[in-house]
């Protein structure tokens, strides 16, 4: 069975049942009474509306917003407001905040820093972005901290290189743009921040290497998502993280014959049935193979992790064959996590 910490990571890859999976923990940590903070990335608009109108007042529901975090920072760290605006209002830091590869898994960690520094919850339940390597988000603090220090960084930081200089005003002629005029007015006007942002980036990395700390791996008996498990699991390992399990989502139901009842079924498919009794036995017959199909990937799934000598659970949920999205379909859900 799963034992959460104070602060749950629910990782994997995009379209595996990340959100519900969360959700359900979360619903599960507020019924034991606890103040729980579920933080979600992208929810389904009727489950994000049934955790909120929720009867569990203890149960708190936020989705990230990239951008609205990303100013909070550079308005905590800018040395004044007119600084805050210049940053704010610049073209390529709007991008930054919002396009950039990397930013949604940083200011997840972000906010992450921010809710556990404040103390206002017992436990938290995070849901990452998705990705598919979960590099990309518990190596995003340390990819900040190296563009801080990265040479670039400091050659457009010279005083030599002002956006006056004649090594820009030769650029600019040859592109017929401002873009490195701008840059550099971005970057000179970020440097204040600079060492703000990377002691924050660096304590937020230290969470995740926090005793109070969970990592749960969600993925689903395909070979393709198995083997992009495998490349999550081997990462969490290598970056010592702790890892409290993994959920293998959406199994189909098994219904083992045994050699009598195969025995019987075989000889029913003989009779001489009507259409619609031959179009079940060939759903069921279908079904059972799709079934020992799942059972041999699981099975390869986990010789691929050794789970032979793991120290954490893996748990089979069933597949739902409506899709869940009320507290009703959450706490089934957790029939199963719970078990």
């Amino acid at each position: 069975m799963i034992e959460l910490k104070k602060m749950t990571v629910v990782v994997g890859t995009g379209g595996v049942g990340k959100t519900t999976l969360s959700s359900a923990l979360a619903v599960k940590e507020a019924s034991l009474g606890k103040k729980t903070l579920a933080l979600t990335i992208d929810p389904a608009k009727r489950l994000k509306q049934a955790l909120s109108k929720s009867s569990l007042k203890n149960l708190t529901v936020m989705t990230l917003d990239t951008r609205q975090t990303f100013d909070a920072l550079v308005q905590k760290y800018s040395p004044s407001e007119e600084a805050a605006h210049r940053i704010l209002n610049n073209r390529l830091y709007q991008y930054v905040s919002t396009m950039m590869a990397g930013t949604q898994e940083y200011m997840a960690l972000e906010k992450l820093y921010e809710l556990h520094e404040s103390n206002a919850y017992d436990t938290i339940i995070l849901d990452t972005p998705p990705s598919k390597h979960i590099l990309s988000f518990l190596q995003a603090p340390d990819r900040l901290a190296h563009f801080l220090d990265e040479n670039i960084l400091k050659w457009f930081l010279k005083p030599t290189l002002s956006g006056s200089s004649l090594i820009f005003k030769f650029i600019d002629r040859l592109t017929g743009s401002k873009l490195l005029h701008e840059l550099s007015e971005f970057l000179l006007s970020l440097e204040s921040l600079y060492k703000g942002f990377k002691d924050r980036s660096l304590k937020a990395k230290e969470i995740l290497h926090s005793p109070n700390t969970l990592f749960l791996l969600v993925t689903n008996p395909e070979r393709s998502v198995f083997d992009q498990g495998v490349v999550f699991y081997k990462n969490l390992h290598a970056l010592h993280v702790s890892l409290g399990g993994i959920i293998i989502n959406r199994v189909a139901h098994s219904f083992q014959l045994s050699p009598q009842e195969q025995k019987e079924f075989n000889k029913l498919k003989l009779e001489n049935l009507s259409q619609d009794e031959k179009t079940v036995l060939d759903i069921f017959e279908q079904y059972q193979m799709l079934s020992q199909r799942e059972k041999e990937e699981i099975q390869y799934f986990k010789e691929k992790i050794n789970f032979k000598s793991a120290r954490f659970p893996l748990i089979e949920i069933p597949f739902f064959e409506e899709d869940i999205y009320d507290i009703k379909g959450l706490n089934l859900l957790n029939l199963h996590l719970f078990k």
